[in-house]
Formats: C-alpha cells, sequence, structure tokens
C-alpha cells in the first residue's frame, strides 16, 4: 500500500490552493473595485446640484450646488452697457458671480443690483413684481 501521510495528502491537496487564492482575490478585488466605482461615479451627480465656473456670472433655477439647481444662463464677456437676459433667466432664484470683478444685474423696474465678486444674490423677494431683463459685468472688484 502506498499511502502518504495524512500531512503530506494534506499538503498534495492544497498545492493549488495558493494560485487559487490568489485568482480569487483578484476576481472579487476587481468586483469590489468595479462596484465602489460605479457608487462613485453615481453618487456625486445625484447629490449635488449646478456650480457656476470661473470665470461666469450664472443665472440658476434653484441656488448653487442644492439638488435640482441648473444654471440657466451664464455670462462672462465685460461690457460697457447691459447684455439683455432672456428666457428662464429672467426669473432666476439666484444670480452667483464667480469672478474677480463686479456684476450688476437691472430688472424690469430699473433696480439696479451690484453683486460683489465671488459672491451670490438671492433675488426671492425681487422677483414678485418684477424681473431680471439685464447683466453688466465690470473690470472693477468694487461696486
Amino acid at each position: 500500500m502506498d499511502t502518504l501521510p495524512a500531512s503530506t495528502d494534506t499538503l498534495s491537496r492544497m498545492k493549488g490552493w495558493p494560485a487559487l487564492r490568489r485568482k480569487l482575490a483578484h476576481v472579487m478585488g476587481a468586483s469590489i473595485i468595479g462596484v465602489v466605482g460605479t457608487f462613485a461615479a453615481v453618487e456625486p451627480a445625484a447629490a449635488a446640484g449646478a456650480t457656476c465656473p470661473y470665470p461666469y456670472v450664472c443665472f440658476f433655477s434653484g441656488y448653487p450646488g442644492e439638488p435640482g439647481s441648473v444654471i440657466t444662463g451664464k455670462f462672462k464677456v465685460v461690457t460697457s452697457g447691459y447684455q439683455p437676459i432672456t428666457g428662464t433667466s429672467t426669473h432666476s432664484d439666484c444670480v452667483q458671480n464667480t469672478r474677480h470683478d463686479v456684476a450688476y444685474i437691472r430688472f424690469s423696474d430699473g433696480k439696479v443690483v451690484c453683486i460683489w465678486p465671488e459672491s451670490g444674490y438671492g433675488t426671492d423677494n425681487d422677483l414678485i413684481q418684477r424681473y431680471i431683463n439685464g447683466v453688466r459685468i465690470s473690470w472693477s472688484p468694487t461696486c
């Protein structure tokens, strides 16, 4: 009878185990990375709302960074006069200035609001009886 001792028999049966374990770890690691990558790619897009890129003055439906917020218009050209605002931007909830100079928004009744560099303006109370009809970006860093 040519039998191996129990310990040798066990070792011979497990000879392929390190290679199998490496393969299993590789496959599971790739699966875990794939799942984590999927969540990382989906989660921020679902949670974050729109943000205004530099160097723009953006008009929002909603508020920057909040879920569901949408940029309805964005401007970056410095002008001596007002650029017309049309469409849904006329009733924006918020205007954000990411520039290093001021921006002015003009309302339909002539009211003008200066928005400081790197700040925003919520239009909630202003849109009750008027709408936004113009934006002017200045080179000046102060109002």
